[in-house]
């Protein structure tokens, strides 16, 4: 039987794998309770980034391109937690709505900010962007879905949310979770950021 708390586990552990694959460092997990939890990262985009990147142009300015790649690895994280509640769940019950709601508005958010600032010199004009971003997000999702899937990064999201489930503490550090992500055969920075976007 799946539980509400067997569900929030893996939706987390599922932020983390895909964290710990992308190079993305987080300072804990939480599961607050049996409907909510949380993986704190370590760095997220601050409005300096944000004014930096809508300054600079990604093709030709390094430090833009950190932006810009970091962005996207930011929107893969958020999706995984929803990915993975719905491999664990068979997709039949989306077990925390307002958990999804608020990763689904963030990746798309970003998305559309990516996509906005794309078009240089000037960013485009039009009612809605992040209508224009969406088959860039699906190609995103398609793709988390399928590194989630594989054999060793399901493992790997199985036993840290089968540790998160069981554990007396709420909390885990990230060098908890790092040690039962690398013991399940992935490793920090494993996954090419070009493996996100691409179409396969």
């Amino acid at each position: 039987m799946t539980t509400k708390r067997a569900a929030t586990a893996h939706h987390e552990a599922g932020h983390a794998v895909m964290s710990f694959a992308l190079g993305v460092k987080f300072v804990r997990i939480i599961i607050w309770d049996d409907d909510d939890g949380e993986v704190m990262p370590e760095c997220s985009r601050c409005e300096s980034c944000v004014a930096y990147y809508e300054k600079h142009n990604p093709k030709d300015d390094e430090h833009a391109k950190r932006i810009q790649d970091d962005i996207q690895r930011e929107i893969a994280v958020a999706v995984a937690g929803e990915i993975a509640e719905v491999v664990f769940t068979n997709g039949s019950v989306m077990i925390n709505p307002e958990e999804v709601e608020v990763d689904r508005r963030r990746a798309r958010e970003w998305a559309c900010f990516l996509h906005i600032w794309s078009n240089r010199p000037a960013p485009c004009r039009w009612s809605d962007p992040c209508d224009i971003s969406d088959p860039f997000l699906a190609t995103i999702r398609r793709n988390v879905e399928q590194l989630l899937r594989e054999p060793k990064t399901w493992r790997a999201v199985s036993v840290l949310a089968s540790h998160l489930k069981n554990s007396p503490e709420p909390c885990t550090s990230w060098s908890d979770a790092a040690d039962l992500i690398e013991k399940n055969g992935v490793l920090f920075e494993s996954i090419p950021l070009s493996s996100l976007a691409s179409s396969r």
